[in-house]
């Protein structure tokens, strides 16, 4: 019986942190599959594929009301070719069919950043922007730089695909990281509640033994 429950116990853990690592991606897939190069720089940014599902993982709230908005996740990782440690991070909007664009990190509050080794790839990362419900996607423009009329680096990219899409793209991550490391009000309990949750399983199954 202890047993049992310490398996239930543990399936439930990796459960919750199932869902605290992966979004529902499975509404909507816009293919991109485009190397936007940072300018004098080693970092080049693999932008793989859009992803738009009716759940968000963050916490960026839409002005509109959350049944008329859906989320928007551009899934990409930093690749360093130089032989010194970089810093990557981007700078994007997406673009509508309507010629509707939606920003990425418009009050500056959010980080994109990340550490890239010398020679190295990190893991699938993602960033997340609210879109409304009736928005069809039609492009992506990454740039590098805060006055418009004067971009380090520039470049707008088509998509392909769209809501009537179920093919999944190639490169369908497992547990993509959100680059912004967001996710709620809970996120400093997290720690303590996985911690506390190993805790009791241990503890129990050493005081009552595992019965075969």
């Amino acid at each position: 019986m202890s047993g049992r429950l310490s398996c239930i116990l543990l399936a439930a853990l990796l459960l919750a942190l199932t869902a605290i690592a992966i979004p529902a991606f499975a509404d909507e897939t816009y293919g991109l599959n485009q190397d936007f190069h940072r300018y004098d720089s080693n970092i080049v940014i693999h932008l793989l594929y859009v992803n738009v599902t009716d759940q968000y993982m963050g916490n960026i709230y839409p002005s509109t009301p959350p049944q008329n908005t859906k989320w928007a996740h551009l899934v990409y990782t930093y690749e360093n070719t130089g032989d010194q440690m970089e810093v990557g991070n981007i700078q994007y909007e997406l673009i509508d069919t309507q010629g509707r664009v939606y920003k990425f990190n418009p009050d500056g509050t959010e980080y994109s950043g990340a550490e890239v080794q010398p020679h190295s790839t990190t893991n699938l990362l993602w960033n997340e922007i609210p879109v409304p419900k009736d928005a069809v996607l039609a492009q992506v423009h990454v740039f590098e730089g805060t006055n418009p009329s004067l971009r380090l680096a520039d470049e707008t990219y088509n998509l392909t695909g769209g809501p009537s899409s179920t093919a999944q793209a190639t490169t369908q991550p497992s547990a993509p990281v959100p680059s912004t490391f967001k996710f709620g009000c809970c996120a400093p309990l997290l720690p303590f509640i996985l911690i506390g949750s190993l805790a009791i399983v241990g503890i129990y199954t050493r005081g009552r033994g595992i019965k075969k």
